[in-house]
């Protein structure tokens, strides 16, 4: 429908717990097409989903309630905003993040994929999306958007998304998530 055909370059480090995914869309037919690459990873229900809020976010409370209503756990503190799943209503934010973060039982999973400055972001301005699921499916998605681009045909978009996997070190998921995300602990 786009003319885009889309490629995906696989790399798992071997030395680190590290996956990088690079997702590229060749204009390959048809007529100019503006587009942004948007990867879509889903995880199973976390103990706790993070991401850290710019200071200058244009965003109410540093994100925009893309399925209403705002999910009642959410939460921003100190630069951080966090939520869990909701097993009856489905939720989705956006945010002006390049980085999330997925805190299970015993590992955290982040998932960095930077912003560009000044570019312009679909859905309002949002470069990273959180969506839960309701029952009976139990599972997030985590969503990074790139910029907005008008392809031709022979231009090419990529975008990357590096996974990485970290051990939980403290009984607190929020403790975790502000190291994980290098932010100071909440006073």
């Amino acid at each position: 429908f786009f003319g885009i055909r889309m490629t995906r370059r696989i790399e798992l480090l071997a030395d680190q717990p590290v996956l990088t995914i690079a997702t590229v869309f060749e204009k390959v037919t048809g007529d100019p097409v503006a587009a942004s690459v948007w990867v879509i990873t889903q995880f199973k229900e976390p103990v706790g989903l993070y991401v850290p809020v710019p200071a200058n976010s244009k965003f109410t409370n540093g994100c925009r309630i893309i399925i209403p209503p705002a999910p009642p756990s959410l939460q921003v503190a100190n630069g951080l905003l966090s939520l869990t799943r909701n097993p009856r209503t489905a939720h989705k934010i956006g945010t002006e993040a390049g980085v999330l973060l997925w805190v299970g039982d015993r590992v955290m999973c982040r998932v960095d994929s930077p912003r560009e400055p000044g570019a312009e972001y679909p859905d309002e301005g949002c470069s990273a999306e959180v969506y839960t699921n309701p029952d009976p499916l139990p599972y997030i998605e985590l969503e990074t958007l790139g910029p907005l681009r008008r392809l031709k045909v022979g231009d090419t978009l990529e975008r990357r998304n590096t996974y990485t996997l970290l051990r939980r070190t403290s009984a607190s998921p929020e403790a975790d998530a502000r190291r994980a995300l290098g932010l100071r602990t909440a006073e």
